[in-house]
Formats: structure tokens, C-alpha cells, sequence
């Protein structure tokens, strides 16, 4: 219902009249407001229609509000799995390292060992040197000492 409809021009003009206005200044007075009030009125008065389309938009935005809303939920779970999978995953690495380092000291151990046993074998190997170096010498003073004796 617009605004023009509701306004009475007849009764306008003929109030203006009573009150003294010459008639013809109380007609185009009535008219120039009419025209005011219908172009005033279209510009910012709602429709059927245009209440009628803002309840169709309202109603398209929270469709797509819910959509949101659930495509939202569906990321939290997709994040709640990836969290849970990386907890485990996290933790087999955690397991792998720490029965990594269970081996690594067992082969550090076992270097330790073969080390001592070469350290040992080194010490055997120098005292055999040693005594073949004093038998050695001692075999080359006999030697000297028989060639003395052989020759004078």
C-alpha cells in the first residue's frame, strides 16, 4: 500500500480552502504534496514483494549458514583423526628411536669389547715381539760368541 493512496487530496484542498487559500494555490498545493509523497513512498517504503524477497534472502542465507555450519563440523572430525593418527605416528617414531638406541648401545658395547680383546691381542703381540727381539739377540751374541771361538 503506498504512501499517495492514503493521502485524502480532496479533503487536503478543501481544509486549505476553508482556511483561505484561494482555491486554485490549494489545488496545485494538493497535488505537488501528492506527487512528494508517491515519489518519497517508492523510494523508501517496503513492498509485499520486497518484504516478501528479504524473507527469501534470509531464508538463502541460513541454508547456506547450515552449510557452512556443517562443513565446519566436518573439519573439526577430519582434524580430530588427523590429530589421533599423528599421536600414533608420533609414537611409533618415539618407539623406533628408542629401540634404535637400545641397539646403538648393545653395538656400542660389542665395539667396546672387540677393542679391549685387540687391546689385549696388541699387548701379546708386543711381549712376543719383545721376547723374540731379546732371543733374537741373544742367538746373534751366541752366534758372536762361537765365530770368536771358531776363528781364535
Amino acid at each position: 500500500m503506498s504512501v499517495a493512496a492514503q493521502f485524502d487530496t480532496l479533503r487536503y484542498v478543501e481544509r486549505l480552502i476553508s482556511a483561505g487559500m484561494p482555491e486554485s494555490q490549494a489545488k496545485a498545493g494538493a497535488e505537488a504534496l501528492a506527487v512528494a509523497f508517491q515519489e518519497w513512498g517508492s523510494g523508501f517504503l517496503a513492498t509485499k514483494s520486497d518484504v516478501s524477497d528479504v524473507r527469501s534472502e534470509i531464508s538463502d542465507v541460513r541454508s547456506q549458514l547450515s552449510d557452512v555450519r556443517s562443513e565446519l563440523s566436518d573439519a573439526r572430525c577430519d582434524i580430530s583423526d588427523l590429530r589421533i593418527e599423528l599421536k600414533g605416528e608420533i609414537n611409533e617414531v618415539k618407539n623406533g628411536l628408542k629401540d634404535l638406541r637400545v641397539e646403538l648401545k648393545s653395538d656400542i658395547a660389542a665395539v667396546k669389547l672387540e677393542v679391549a680383546d685387540l687391546k689385549a691381542d696388541f699387548r701379546v703381540m708386543k711381549w712376543m715381539l719383545g721376547a723374540l727381539v731379546a732371543g733374537t739377540g741373544s742367538v746373534m751374541a751366541g752366534v758372536g760368541t762361537v765365530a770368536v771361538k771358531l776363528f781364535f
